[in-house]
This record gives structure tokens, C-alpha cells and sequence, in this order.
């Protein structure tokens, strides 16, 4: 009896462990469903959301394939009917294939003429030559306009006192004439002087006891000779400024060689000598500095 049981308890241990691991046909579908139950029992929504997502996704990917299979085959069928038509459309002309456009062929031609060439345009009339603006002022007569002012001078007892003083009263109304653009204390040169006067008269005036002269001057105040003259200001101010820059620099580096020398000549000397080279480099530079401003003055 004893075996008898025993030989029951191991053929049920048996069979429990065939179901347990699938060996059995039977028994491996139910465990299939038990797993398939245990996953979305233990993964709960979210599992299944995501077997769901899966299956969608599989489903999209297989339909975008069909759609491109189709339009692969609708290209092909358009590029044969394409190839068709080009070839309805050749026609033989003395045994060889020429492709016709359709709209290009006529039935009827009828010859035109040809337009003649538009008349050549007649030449232009050449251009009178330039003349230069000196020769145009020197062309020009001697009348009076509104650029011309008259200077009139002192009576003077020679003609070369009165021409002088002549020459101080137009620099005098230059100087005034520029005062807004260029300062009172600049004076144009003689040389700009004469090149503004147009004419030059010099009167006698008889007096009881001698003599005597009075000088006119017809000078130009035109614009272009203003603009002359300033620009002819600033080439000078600008001269002046670069000298004094440069004799400034001369004077700093007259200066540093002098500290340089009297240190080195210290050093040299150990000392025995250092009031006389203070008062030697002192001297050279005051020497320097006053020829410098003599240069510039």
C-alpha cells in the first residue's frame, strides 16, 4: 500500500511538473494565455498602451510600404505612356525618325520680306575745344563788375610811396575781407597781393608847392580768389603747427640725451663732479630750448 501511494505522489509530481514548464501540448497553450494574462496583469495599462502603440506602428510602417510600392508603379506607367506618346509622335521623314511638337507644323507658308536696315544716325557736331580759364580771363574786357573793388591810396610825394601805400591799404581790405575764415593778424604775401590787381593807375595832383601822387588799384575780391587765399592761409598754419610739433620733439629728446649724459658721466665720475654736471646739462638745455623758440618765433 505504501508503494502504491508513493508511486502516485511521483507520477503526480510528474505530470505538475510537465504543466508547470510547458512540455505538455496541452498545457503549453494555457501557459501561453497564463503569461500573456500575467504581462498585462502585472504591467497594467501602460503595458498594453504600449503592445497597442506597437501594433499601430507595425500597421503604419506596412502601409507606408504599399504606398510607395503603388507609386513606384504609377511612375513606371507614366514614364511607358510618356515614351509612348514621344513615340505616336515621330514621324519619317526620308527613312529617319524626327520628333514632332505638336503645334509646330504648318500647312501653308507664305514668303515676307525682310525689314531694311534702320538709317545710320548722322554724325554729331564736334565740341569746340576747351579753352583754359586764364586764357578765358585774359580774353575777357576790362569792365567793371561787382568783384572788382578800387583801392585808392595816400597822396604820396613819389609814384613808389604811393604805389606802396596803395599796396597797404589792399592789404589792410584783404585782411578785413577774410576776417571771418582766416585772423586779422595773417597778412597775404606781396606776391598774392600783385596777383589780385587788375589794373594800376597813379594820378599827379598838382599842388602849389610840388608835386604830388595819388595811387588807385583795381583789385579782384572774387570767390576763387578767397578760396585762394584761405587755402593758402591754411597750407601755412598748417606748416607752422608741424614745425613747432617737430621742434617740441627736438626739444624732448635734447632733454633726455642731456639726463642721459649727466647720469652716465655721474656714474663715471663716481660723484666728485655732480653740482658742475647739473649746472653743465641745465645750460644745454636752456641753450637748446632757446635757439628752438628763435627757430619757430
Amino acid at each position: 500500500m505504501k508503494r502504491l501511494i508513493l508511486i502516485i505522489l511521483v507520477l503526480g509530481l510528474a505530470a505538475f511538473a510537465s504543466h508547470r514548464n510547458g512540455l505538455c501540448p496541452m498545457s503549453r497553450r494555457s501557459h501561453d494565455v497564463h503569461v500573456h494574462d500575467a504581462y498585462f496583469r502585472f504591467g497594467g495599462r501602460a503595458a498594453e498602451a504600449e503592445y497597442e502603440a506597437a501594433r499601430h506602428a507595425e500597421a503604419a510602417v506596412r502601409r507606408l510600404r504599399e504606398a510607395a510600392d503603388r507609386a513606384s508603379v504609377a511612375a513606371a506607367a507614366a514614364e511607358f505612356h510618356h515614351r509612348q506618346a514621344e513615340r505616336d509622335l515621330r514621324e519619317s521623314v526620308d527613312g529617319i525618325p524626327v520628333p514632332i511638337v505638336p503645334g509646330t507644323r504648318t500647312a501653308d507658308a507664305s514668303p515676307t520680306a525682310p525689314k531694311p536696315p534702320a538709317p545710320p544716325r548722322p554724325p554729331a557736331p564736334p565740341r569746340p575745344p576747351k579753352r583754359p580759364r586764364s586764357l578765358l580771363a585774359a580774353q575777357r574786357p576790362n569792365v567793371a563788375s561787382p568783384e572788382i573793388r578800387k583801392v585808392v591810396g595816400r597822396i604820396s610825394a613819389t609814384e613808389e610811396r604811393a604805389r606802396a601805400d596803395a599796396l597797404r591799404q589792399l592789404q589792410e581790405d584783404v585782411a578785413a575781407w577774410l576776417a571771418p575764415r582766416v585772423p586779422s593778424s595773417w597778412r597775404p604775401s606781396d606776391r598774392q597781393l600783385e596777383a589780385m590787381i587788375v589794373e594800376t593807375r597813379i594820378t599827379p595832383v598838382e599842388k602849389p608847392y610840388a608835386t604830388l601822387y595819388v595811387a588807385e588799384l583795381e583789385a579782384d575780391f572774387s570767390g576763387g580768389r578767397e578760396s585762394e587765399l584761405v587755402r593758402s592761409y591754411q597750407q601755412i598754419a598748417v606748416r607752422d603747427r608741424m614745425l613747432k610739433l617737430a621742434a617740441l620733439l627736438a626739444f624732448v629728446l635734447i632733454c633726455l640725451a642731456a639726463v642721459s649724459g649727466y647720469i652716465r658721466t655721474d656714474e663715471a665720475t663716481k660723484g666728485y663732479y655732480t653740482n658742475r654736471l647739473r649746472l653743465l646739462a641745465a645750460a644745454g638745455v636752456g641753450a637748446a630750448g632757446a635757439v628752438i623758440y628763435q627757430m619757430i618765433s
